[in-house]
């Protein structure tokens, strides 16, 4: 990406002024920025979402057997009645009313659930301060970066150039342009007439080549554009 970000930088100072050039490394400045505030705030997202996953693990080690034998069930009765055609057998509902093998039955009782729940209460609340902490800052990059955004999508996808069929002209002037992909608007005006954004140029096939009328000579048509097309996109 970067190499092709220098290359394309290169080429835009060969053809446009100092401030033209200024304004596009600020716009690439922009975007770099944007992708690092987004990158760091992804960054701590990840470290909550493990964290959570590490509690929820630890806690489900430490509810009460039956609470978690019960809640076992009804999973397994969510998923019969998602999927009716399968069916639980009475071993399975065995299975899982006495708990894993080898698994030490939590106690099922008031003052052991009252521990577990000290135990996980702060660390739970912690995460969802935590939680509201990350949605404050995502709003924030959005205030932050929202008129920035805007102007990106105001850019225009470039319009295919489709050239009248038979005009040999006119094919080989589409292929010009659509591979330069020039977001300008061209008009054809007459055989191998056009208006080039607000310049009108004259096109013609020289040895089987495509050349634009350039003062008393010709230019090829892929060195006129390149030239050219930078020019006419400012002043449209």
């Amino acid at each position: 990406m970067y190499p092709k970000l220098e290359q394309n930088t290169r080429k835009l100072e060969s053809s446009t002024s100092a401030q033209d050039v200024e304004d596009f490394q600020k716009l690439v400045e922009g975007i770099k920025e944007y992708i690092a505030d987004v990158e760091k705030l992804g960054l701590e997202v990840n470290f909550l979402l493990e964290e959570k996953d590490e509690c929820f693990d630890e806690f489900d080690g430490d509810i009460p057997t039956n609470i978690k034998n019960e809640r076992e069930i009804r999973r397994k009765a969510k998923n019969l009645t998602l999927s009716p055609r399968s069916s639980m057998r009475g071993s399975e509902l065995k299975s899982t009313r006495s708990g894993g093998a080898g698994e030490k039955a939590k106690p099922n009782e008031k003052f052991y659930m009252i521990h577990v729940n000290c135990k996980y209460r702060k660390r739970i609340h912690e995460m969802l301060k935590n939680l509201r902490e990350l949605n404050k800052k995502r709003r924030e990059l959005e205030d932050k970066w929202g008129p920035f955004k805007r102007e990106l999508n105001k850019v225009k996808e470039v319009k295919v150039y489709k050239a009248i069929k038979g005009d040999a002209i006119d094919e080989l002037f589409a292929f010009h342009l659509n591979k330069h992909q020039l977001n300008l608007p061209i008009k054809r005006i007459g055989p191998g007439k056009y208006l080039f954004g607000t310049k009108q140029i004259l096109a013609k096939i020289i040895n089987g080549k495509l050349v634009i009328r350039v003062g008393g000579g010709y230019m090829s048509a892929d060195e006129f554009i390149e030239q050219y097309g930078p020019m006419e996109i400012l002043k449209m």
